[in-house]
């Protein structure tokens, strides 16, 4: 990461990460434009990568076997990636951190399996023209426009849903 010390106003600070994007820190509030600023507590990384080009922050000094090893490991070991004797779990078993949402429960909707639907839209071939239709699974009628096949008269005689 670099910064540009003359960005914005008197104490605010541009700091330009390795992935192009460009968050602005400012020292006097303590805060970072990005994402990271507003979920976790303390300093987000441009935070503290200002406190290193200004001196108020120690730079680490980085042995053979950095912060970011040690911290790949442990994950390793914990999905048992590096320890034979530990049972090997997906990598999709992480805890979900959310914003402060409500999980809520919907209720189980009392509906018949067997009951006729209406299902699309579905693409035609190319070689029929591509068009997005709209089919009956009962009576098994197509239509381009999905209010035709929501109308009754529209289906056939045999049709639950006439």
């Amino acid at each position: 990461m670099s910064i540009d010390r003359h960005a914005g106003e008197a104490g605010e600070v541009d700091v330009y990460s390795e992935s192009g994007s460009v968050y602005r820190v400012c020292l006097i509030t303590e805060t970072c434009e990005c994402p990271s600023d507003t979920y976790q507590d303390g300093a987000c990384k441009h935070q503290r990568r200002v406190e290193m080009a200004l001196g108020q922050h120690d730079v680490p000094n980085l042995d053979e076997e950095t912060d970011v090893e040690l911290m790949i490991a442990a994950r390793e070991q914990y999905r048992g990636l590096g320890d034979s004797t530990v049972e090997h779990r997906p990598a999709d078993d992480a805890v979900v951190v959310t914003d402060g949402g409500v999980a809520t429960e919907s209720p189980m909707q009392d509906t018949d399996v067997n009951e006729p639907t209406i299902t699309g839209p579905w693409t035609e071939p190319a070689e029929q023209g591509g068009a997005e239709y709209w089919r009956c699974e009962d009576c098994g009628r197509e239509s381009l426009r999905r209010g035709d096949v929501e109308r009754s008269e529209f289906h056939a005689e045999e049709c639950v849903l006439r």
